[in-house]
């Protein structure tokens, strides 16, 4: 998008996003649901939680997501966390370390992670590919920034979103490991708080476009 910019063509830096879901993959993610149980015919509210991150410079603290879902649920939605299956023992700590019933998936594919993120009613996660997969599908988004360029990596998205970070003068880098402090203090000094605050900001914003609902409850 930069280099078309550069030779003067005129670049949104919101283009707009279409993500097709399929009847099938639909199917599939609620009998995935179902297995992890949550009760699909209720078609209860829930937020999608993505806890995990590529590097430690990029990845919030479990405990605060736990304090997240506990605030998602006394909001009246229910917590759903997703996770690929190598980093089950994150879902794992998650669902301990909060108070609260929360779903966890490990064993989605891309196409049934976009499936779910269109139903939810809002996404809360690190900076991560799964992130943009929310934002492409029209969730609104909290999203939480660590090493990573803001301005670059921000959701792509005209859906409110809320980007949450800690600012530091060592910011943006690389992230592969973090040159500056002994742990990757940008992520980590990210207050619950200031994500729970971003998260009553959007639930008590009027969408200014439709987001996509998807029906698990087909049988």
């Amino acid at each position: 998008m930069a280099l078309i910019g550069w030779t003067g063509v005129p670049v949104s830096d919101r283009p707009a996003t279409r993500v097709t879901i399929t009847e099938e993959v639909v199917a599939n993610v609620s009998e995935k649901l179902r297995l992890a149980g949550f009760e699909v015919e209720k078609n209860e509210p829930f937020a999608l939680i993505h806890p995990t991150a590529a590097f430690d410079t990029k990845q919030w603290a479990t405990d605060n997501f736990a304090r997240v879902a506990e605030e998602l649920h006394a909001r009246g939605l229910m917590p759903v966390a997703i996770v690929s299956a190598k980093e089950e023992p994150i879902l794992q700590s998650l669902i301990e370390q909060t108070s609260v019933r929360l779903v966890g998936l490990s064993n989605l594919s891309l196409p049934e992670v976009a499936a779910l993120t269109s139903r939810a009613r809002l996404f809360i996660g690190n900076d991560s590919g799964i992130a943009h997969i929310a934002a492409a599908v029209g969730a609104p988004c909290v999203v939480i920034f660590g090493s990573s360029n803001r301005a670059h990596w921000r959701p792509w998205t005209i859906q409110p979103h809320e980007v949450v970070f800690e600012e530091l003068p060592c910011q943006p880098c690389p992230g592969y490991f973090c040159a500056e402090f002994e742990k990757p203090e940008c992520i980590l000094r990210v207050p619950v708080e200031r994500v729970v605050a971003a998260i009553d900001r959007l639930l008590g914003e009027r969408l200014r476009v439709k987001v996509s609902s998807v029906d698990f409850s087909i049988d």
